[in-house]
């Protein structure tokens, strides 16, 4: 009995109809004997027929079983997770670019009037012009200066900040914003998996 690992894809992008999906395509890794390998990896495990739904999970045992069909001498290790998702983007979806752009631009608008709000709502809120004069009357005597002797290294220094708190530097580090993608990954691919365990279910 030979042992063959398999670690599933969590998700795999189905460019085109009535497509032949093989175990190759659905998985990061299969670990086995280079002659097993050459005659497993390219089994038929799902045809992606033009009548499907957008999406179609694939399930490790479904994976074990076609295999043990196929080679009955192997032994099927899972090492990763136990569904892989088959999405379909259809690649010959014309796209209207004059409308991509505009609804990139609603939606930067949106976010940088959000952001602009919040900010000046915690100003107000923080009495910051008052801040300011403490400032003033401390480093400077209350002489008078010119209020963006203050105001414009704080405006930088705040920008400063949310780019290092969001972006990362040492490509060996994690950002914050990879941080969150990945935590949105795994709910997307939890919640897909449990809406079709429960439809399955009823």
């Amino acid at each position: 009995m030979t042992e063959v690992y398999i670690k599933l894809k969590k998700f795999f992008a189905i460019k085109e109809k009535n497509k032949k999906i093989l175990l190759d395509d659905i998985c990061e890794e299969i670990i086995c004997d280079n002659n097993i390998l050459s005659k497993i990896k390219n089994i038929e495990i799902y045809n992606y027929d033009i009548k499907d739904k957008e999406k179609k999970i694939i399930n490790i045992s479904q994976i074990i079983k076609i295999l043990k069909d196929k080679h009955n001498k192997i032994f099927v290790v899972n090492i990763g997770e136990k569904n892989t998702i088959l999405d379909f983007e259809c690649k010959n979806k014309s796209k209207n670019i004059f409308l991509e752009l505009l609804k990139v631009f609603v939606v930067f608008m949106i976010l940088f009037s959000g952001a602009m709000t919040a900010i000046m709502s915690f100003h107000n809120d923080s009495q910051l012009p008052k801040v300011f004069e403490n400032y003033k009357r401390v480093l400077f005597k209350n002489k008078s200066i010119n209020d963006n002797l203050i105001t414009i290294p704080y405006s930088l220094g705040l920008v400063s900040g949310i780019i290092f708190f969001f972006y990362k530097f040492n490509k060996k580090e994690i950002s914050f914003i990879e941080k969150q993608i990945e935590l949105e990954k795994k709910d997307t691919y939890d919640a897909i998996v449990n809406k079709f365990e429960s439809d399955s279910d009823n």
